[in-house]
């Protein structure tokens, strides 16, 4: 990424990675990494390929940073976790941040189609693939850890 560009997506996120209850996704683990993390990969990765897609640059990676703005404590089962996340997460972010149309559908299509809600925009699907291409990245690696530890063990 070029400065300028660098400089674009901070600008468009530094609302959400400043606001103080985002921050704590610092410390909520996530297949390898924290949510934090791992949302900003998302939206990382759906900046550069909005930009170059010319789609809605601003409302993909605002959604894409609020995409898991959840805490485990809101969810009590894993298998409710993997399907309702992003109706908790929709909920989460807009007590927090005016959000518009295509930013709400980000978020609570971003796990179709586990989730009931489709994506309706270009950016809705872009980040939903690109969550899933890189949850799969994430959790091979934090598997691989632990197939070398217990490797090690042994």
């Amino acid at each position: 990424m070029s400065i300028l560009e660098e400089e674009e997506f901070n600008e468009i996120i530094k609302d959400i990675i400043n606001h103080q209850e985002f921050m704590k996704l610092k410390n909520e683990k996530h297949h390898d990494r924290t949510k934090f993390d791992h949302s900003y990969r998302i939206a990382k990765a759906t900046y550069r390929i909005s930009k170059n897609t010319n789609l809605d640059v601003e409302s993909a990676v605002r959604g894409a940073m609020l995409h898991d703005f959840f805490f485990k404590e809101q969810i009590n089962n894993r298998l409710i976790s993997y399907v309702k996340h992003p109706k908790i997460s929709l909920e989460t972010a807009e007590k927090h941040f005016a959000l518009n149309h295509k930013e709400k559908n980000i978020i609570e299509s971003h796990m179709f189609p586990a989730s009931i809600k489709m994506p309706k925009y270009k950016e809705s699907l872009l980040v939903s693939i690109i969550d899933k291409t890189v949850s799969i990245e994430e959790m091979i690696k934090g598997y691989s850890k632990e197939i070398k530890e217990l490797l090690q063990r042994v």
